[in-house]
């Protein structure tokens, strides 16, 4: 599995999916995680949007924003429930 992270520095949500994720990747062999602070990969807001709007259909306007594999999951909030949700802390 692949979590990609789209975030920014100085932003607590995003902090906390990157942790959530690296924990993750410590406990299952099959994940991977992929963080991309979009201002320092010079992205603009819009460029996000853009990017991520495609996977959902709509524009977002918040971060983190978070994919597993292809499937768009959301914010963070999103992801802890999914995490929960699809026990991936389960072996």
């Amino acid at each position: 599995m692949l979590l990609t992270i789209y975030g920014k520095k100085n932003c607590p949500f995003c902090e906390k999916a990157k942790k959530l994720g690296t924990q993750l990747k410590d406990f299952r062999e099959d994940f991977e995680v992929s963080y991309t602070d979009y201002q320092e990969a010079g992205m603009s807001k819009e460029d996000l949007a853009n990017k991520v709007a495609n996977k959902v259909g709509n524009p977002v306007e918040t971060l983190p924003q978070i994919m597993i594999d292809d499937n768009y999951v959301g914010g963070y909030k999103e992801f802890e429930i999914y995490v929960r949700k699809n026990k991936l802390f389960s072996k």
